[in-house]
């Protein structure tokens, strides 16, 4: 008996001082199943579920929506675009001048590809809308899939949602995934329609050629597919945004009230006729009412009989915690997303000091974002496109294939944050470009002002007219 106390107390001192119940390995929350044996298990039981609350909260909560559109703006904007960037060691044998011909005929056919409806399939957008529409896929619903079919002799963009892919209805693959048996994916099983859960296409890639190209980032070793930008934060957006509401309508019945007044007489103080000026069945005749009726026509301000009462509601509220609690919320919400506050709520309030902070952050998460999407989707479709340019003939590189990764080298280029105080910003790329600590060409577009190379060139043609029309001297210009 003694022993079997000792277990007792023993138990409940260890469940009661080493095993907090919210952290319990034996306990399964609602929102998620812990003890999967892999990764992979892991993200199939909980990813339809994430796309599908990710999707729905996207729809109707501002805040989500506003992180969305806040990270494809930023990282996107009017479109990431290609800069042909040949290396001069590389090319020994060929002239500045060939190189720089080169760089701008592939400049030239990929962006005259990419502006053409023709590089979307549906032919609904071009290919900057298409970067676009991918990315807020891709951020919403944890992955996005697109093709490179071949159509009118011409290379067309087909984007594909993560739920075309099939999960249990295809033999050996796994979320519509097979890999070898190093975890390379080299095969996909692609639905033709969103409810064709048995009519499916197989794709494989190739090893020197990718047909299908997957978007997503890869947060777990042996990951195959992505979960959803606001899966940490779902929770958090949907509190503030059901606290707001409820302080608002809070706040609205509060800030109504009425008042009554006590008087002895048995008149009607408000002097309306005593008329029902709705029209009755037979026509248009006023019905007269009788004198007990009172006229109660929007009045807030009602007629009391002698010694009613009647307490006024509280005339105003004001909750001095909102902002600090809002706020406080949203520090959780920065801290995971990475996206300052301040860019959050779009208000700068601080000093210069602190949103150029804020900007300096939201380039932190920029940088890497595009690296992502440059690496998974930009450029295996500049790729596909310019050697598609080459074997049609529209294209003249010399050497092309024995040299296509020097050829196909390139920077995207988006665009630029902006400057808080554009004064401060161009003294401090001056003094930089003085020192010789940084290039005009990156100074220009650092600072939003277009492509260097093409600004002097402009500005050669601005000063050869003004010359012509003496408006200033040869010395001014030299």
């Amino acid at each position: 008996m003694l022993n079997i106390l000792k277990d007792r107390f023993k138990n409940i001192f260890r469940n009661n001082n080493y095993i907090d119940d919210d952290y319990d390995i034996t306990r399964h929350d609602n929102n998620f199943s812990i003890g999967s044996n892999t990764t992979t298990e892991e993200d199939i039981r909980n990813l339809e579920q994430a796309r599908d609350t990710s999707r729905l909260y996207a729809k109707n909560n501002g805040f989500i929506k506003g992180l969305l559109r806040a990270s494809r703006d930023n990282v996107i904007g009017t479109g990431l675009k290609a800069k042909s960037n040949l290396s001069r060691k590389h090319f020994k044998n060929l002239t500045e001048s060939q190189l720089k011909n080169i760089e701008d005929n592939i400049n030239n056919y990929f962006n005259k590809w990419a502006l053409s409806k023709n590089s979307d399939i549906t032919q609904n957008n071009n290919f900057y809308l298409q970067q676009r529409l991918a990315y807020f896929t891709y951020k919403r619903d944890g992955d996005v899939f697109a093709t490179l079919p071949l159509l009118r002799n011409e290379i067309n963009l087909r984007l594909i949602p993560p739920e075309f892919l099939t999960y249990d209805s295809v033999d050996g693959f796994i979320q519509g995934i097979r890999t070898n048996q190093y975890g390379r994916p080299v095969e996909y099983a692609i639905n033709k329609s969103e409810d064709g859960l048995d009519d499916f296409i197989i794709l494989r890639n190739s090893i020197n050629k990718q047909n299908v190209l997957h978007l997503f980032d890869n947060e777990r070793i042996n990951s195959l597919r992505g979960m959803p930008f606001t899966t940490e934060i779902i929770r958090d957006c949907v509190y503030i945004d059901d606290y707001m509401k409820s302080e608002l309508l809070a706040s609205q019945i509060a800030s109504k009230f009425i008042g009554t007044i006590k008087t002895k007489s048995n008149g009607n103080i408000f002097e309306t006729k005593k008329t029902n000026l709705l029209k009755n069945n037979l026509g248009n005749t006023e019905v007269n009412l009788k004198k007990q009726d009172r006229i109660f026509k929007h009045n807030t301000i009602t007629q009391l009989k002698p010694d009613e009462e009647l307490d006024i509601i509280n005339k105003g509220r004001d909750n001095p915690n909102f902002d600090k609690i809002v706020n406080t919320s949203l520090q959780k919400v920065s801290s995971c997303t990475r996206i300052p506050i301040e860019i959050i709520l779009t208000v700068f309030t601080s000093s210069y000091s602190a949103s150029r902070a804020s900007m300096l952050l939201l380039e932190k998460f920029i940088k890497p974002e595009r690296e992502i999407f440059n690496a998974k989707f930009n450029n295996p479709i500049r790729n596909q496109v310019i050697e598609w340019g080459v074997l049609k003939g529209d294209l003249n590189i010399p050497d092309f294939f024995n040299n296509k990764d020097e050829y196909l080298n390139c920077e995207w280029l988006g665009d630029t944050q902006g400057s808080v105080d554009p004064v401060k910003d161009a003294k401090a790329k001056i003094a930089l470009i003085d020192n010789n600590l940084t290039t005009r060409e990156k100074a220009t577009r650092d600072l939003g002002n277009g492509d260097f190379e093409a600004n002097a060139k402009q500005l050669e043609k601005e000063r050869e007219i003004l010359k012509q029309n003496n408006l200033i001297s040869d010395e001014v210009t030299k």
